[in-house]
């Protein structure tokens, strides 16, 4: 979400305010203080802002595929497409 370079000017007013997350928040508009805090522990930890990870895509390309095609198939239906394919639903 926030850059590399986001995240290092947002570490860096933190520690320029004393660690009042509130002030550094209020001024910058991001991350939340509890965020920012994350943030600096991995810093002051390792002496680097991590990378971000990416995460691992919840479904392959190939089941995403089936799914918009069976999506077209059963008429534009979300819930027929879900029921068809069997996958986990929000129970509304």
């Amino acid at each position: 979400m926030y850059s590399y370079s986001d995240r290092l000017k947002a570490i860096g007013l933190y520690i320029q305010y004393g660690k009042s997350a509130a002030a550094t928040v209020r001024v910058l508009g991001y991350p939340s203080k509890k965020q920012l805090r994350r943030w600096y522990r991995n810093y002051a930890a390792s002496g680097q802002v991590p990378p971000r990870k990416k995460r691992k895509a919840k479904y392959t390309a190939a089941e995403r595929r089936r799914t918009v095609e069976q999506y077209f198939l059963t008429g534009k239906c979300l819930a027929r497409t879900v029921r068809v394919l069997g996958y986990p639903s929000k129970g509304w």
